[in-house]
C-alpha cells in the first residue's frame, strides 16, 4: 500500500515524485492503477482527490466506505487548471452491450462520496450493487452511455425494507444514452435525484429497445415479492430526446420519467420532459405526485396508470404532444386507469386534452384549462371512464 495509508490519497494521470499519493507532489498515476490504489489506501472518512486532465479506460471497484453520513469517504475531481478530471472509456452504441463501467460500488459499501466528474464513452458511470446507504453523487456529467447511473437496491424477500436507503443524484448532465439515464430498481428508497439532464439524443442516437430518462423499475427485474421502489423525489431534473421507431404498426415507446407498478410515493416538482416518442411520464405507480411540472411535444405528455390512486397534478402544463409514428393516440393526459385529481393544469394544443382509455380511470379536473386545435377533441372517454370537471379554469 501507498505510504500514506489511511490518509488522503492525491492522484493526477501520470503521478509524480514518490509516487506514494501523500499529496500533488507524490501523486499517484490514475492511469497506472493509481485510482484504486488510492481507494483502497485512504481511510474510512477520507478523501481521494483526483487532479485535471485524461484517464483512459480505468476502473474503480468501491468496496469500503465512511463510517456514517456525517464522516464519509470521498471520490472528488479537482480542477487545477484545466478544468474537472475527465474519464475516457472506448463504449460504443453500435456495440451496446460491450464495455465496462467507470464506478462499481459494492453492496454494504455505505457513506460515500462521488463528485465533480467528467465521462465519456463509459458503458456507466457508476452501479450501485445496493444495499447503499448514504450514496451521493453531484456534479458527474456523462457523454455516451448505456446506463448512466444504475441503483440497484439490492433488497431481497425476506428484508424487502432492507434496501438501498438515503441515495442522492444531484446537478449531473446525462448526454447520449442508449438504455436509460437513470436506473432505480429493486428496493431503492429515501432518494433525491435533483437538477438532473437526462438527453437520449433523439432519433439519430437510437439504437437499442428503448431508451428512458429516469426509470423507477420496483422489482421488474428481479420479480421479488414485496420488494418496491418508494419515497423518491425528482426535483427540478429534465428528460428529453427518448426514441424508438418500432415500425408503422407498432407502439412506439420511450419515455422521459417512467415509473413500473412496484413502486410507490413517488413525487415530481418542477421537473419536465420534452420530445420522447411515448410519454412524458408513463407512471404505473399508485400515488404520485407532480406538482410544476412542464411535458410537452410527447405523444401522451402525461401517462398515468395509477391504480387505485390517487394520482395527483398541480400546477402542471401539458402541450403539443406529437404522434410521431406507431399506434396509439396522442394526449395531454392519457388515463389508463385509477383516480387522478388535477388541479390548476393546463393541457393546450394536444390533439386530445384529456384521454380515458379504461373502464377504471376515474379523472376529477378541478379549475383545469383545456385547449385544442380546431379540428382537436377536448376529451375521449373510452369503456365508461368517468370524467368530472369542476371549476374550470378560463
Amino acid at each position: 500500500a501507498p505510504d500514506n495509508a489511511g490518509n488522503d490519497a492525491y492522484v493526477t494521470p501520470d503521478g509524480a515524485g514518490k509516487k506514494d499519493g501523500s499529496d500533488w507532489d507524490n501523486a499517484l498515476a490514475g492511469n497506472a492503477g493509481g485510482l484504486q490504489a488510492a481507494w483502497d489506501s485512504a481511510g474510512a472518512g477520507k478523501t481521494v482527490f483526483v487532479a485535471s486532465g485524461t484517464y483512459a479506460e480505468v476502473q474503480l471497484l468501491i468496496k469500503t466506505g465512511g463510517t456514517s453520513s456525517s464522516s464519509p469517504k470521498c471520490f472528488i475531481g479537482v480542477d487545477r487548471g484545466a478544468g474537472r478530471p475527465v474519464f475516457q472509456g472506448s463504449w460504443k452504441k453500435e456495440a451496446p452491450e460491450a464495455g465496462k463501467p467507470l464506478i462499481v460500488v459494492s453492496s454494504g459499501a455505505s457513506y460515500i462520496e462521488i463528485r465533480d466528474l467528467e465521462l465519456k464513452s463509459y458503458k456507466s458511470a457508476v452501479i450501485a450493487s445496493g444495499p447503499n446507504t448514504g450514496l451521493h453523487i453531484s456534479n458527474v456529467d456523462v457523454q455516451d452511455s448505456r446506463d448512466a447511473f444504475v441503483f440497484d437496491g439490492g433488497a431481497t424477500a425476506e428484508k424487502p425494507d432492507g434496501g438501498s436507503h438515503d441515495i442522492l443524484l444531484q446537478d449531473c448532465e446525462i448526454i447520449r444514452y442508449t438504455k436509460r439515464g437513470v436506473r432505480i430498481q429493486d428496493g431503492v428508497s429515501q432518494m433525491r435525484v435533483i437538477n438532473c439532464v437526462a438527453d437520449a439524443g433523439g432519433k439519430d442516437y437510437c439504437v437499442e429497445v428503448f431508451p428512458i430518462g429516469f426509470a423507477v423499475q420496483g422489482n421488474y427485474r428481479s420479480k421479488l415479492p414485496g420488494v418496491m421502489d418508494h419515497d423518491i423525489h425528482f426535483i427540478n431534473c429534465e428528460a428529453r430526446g427518448n426514441y424508438n421507431d418500432a415500425g408503422k404498426d407498432k407502439y412506439w415507446n420511450a419515455d422521459g420519467f417512467c415509473a413500473e407498478h412496484n413502486t410507490r410515493d413517488l413525487v415530481y416538482i418542477n421537473c419536465r420532459a420534452f420530445d420522447n416518442t411515448d410519454g412524458g411520464w408513463d407512471v404505473k405507480s399508485p400515488n404520485p405526485v407532480l406538482v410544476g411540472c412542464v411535458a410537452a411535444r410527447n405523444k401522451r405528455n402525461y401517462r398515468l396508470w395509477s391504480n387505485p390512486g390517487p394520482a395527483l397534478m398541480v400546477n402542471c402544463i401539458g402541450e403539443n404532444a406529437i404522434l410521431r409514428g406507431g399506434s396509439g393516440t396522442a394526449a395531454g393526459l392519457h388515463a389508463s386507469g385509477g383516480n387522478i385529481y388535477v388541479q390548476g393544469s393546463t393541457f393546450r394544443n394536444n390533439n386530445i386534452g384529456v384521454d380515458l382509455d379504461k373502464s377504471s380511470a376515474i379523472v376529477t379536473l378541478l379549475q383545469t384549462k383545456i385547449e385544442v386545435p380546431a379540428d382537436g377533441k377536448a376529451s375521449t372517454i373510452e369503456d365508461g371512464g368517468v370524467l368530472r370537471v369542476i371549476d374550470e379554469k378560463k
